[in-house]
């Protein structure tokens, strides 16, 4: 996290923030809460991101090993349970650390709403959009921990 008085690259290509030049403490709120809340956005990028390359690993080796002629049986049979329960696992740990990062925006789009000044716009989208945008980041994980539930029982 910055310190006030860093300086910090925006978003925005070749818009440079000063950090701790806010004539008022409304601003310098304004600015840590759309920092916090874009970082937590990030988060949820990378954690969904991960989650997804893992579950595609997880899918290509349960196909390789079901060429039973190929791979021993013993080994098979293994793997053929240990996958599916790592996806699940995969999946959970993914999951909550979306829910999470929501919970902390959550947090955050309450404490600007206690504010309530409207000399700056809101840090933050519509309640609808923020919804919307919720929810491929949560049904995701919690739709391919179904998926693995379902290979576990029938494989």
């Amino acid at each position: 996290m910055r310190e006030i008085g860093e300086v910090a690259t925006s978003a925005v290509p070749g818009e440079d923030v000063v950090r701790g030049t806010a004539s008022t403490e409304s601003q310098a709120i304004y600015e840590y809460i759309a920092f916090q809340i874009n970082r937590e956005d990030g988060l949820i990028n990378y954690r969904l991101t991960w989650t997804l390359q893992l579950n595609g690993f997880l899918f290509a080796a349960l196909a390789l090993i079901g060429e039973a002629n190929k791979v021993d049986a013993a080994i098979r049979n293994l793997l053929v349970q240990v996958l599916p329960v790592t996806g699940i696992a995969t999946n959970l740990a993914g999951l909550a650390g979306v829910v999470a990062a929501n919970m902390a925006i959550r947090e955050l789009k309450e404490l600007w709403g206690h504010r309530q000044d409207t000399r700056f716009p809101r840090p933050f989208g519509k309640p609808s959009a923020f919804l919307l945008g919720l929810l491929p980041s949560v049904l995701l994980p919690a739709v391919l921990v179904f998926v693995w539930v379902f290979a576990l029982c029938r494989l």
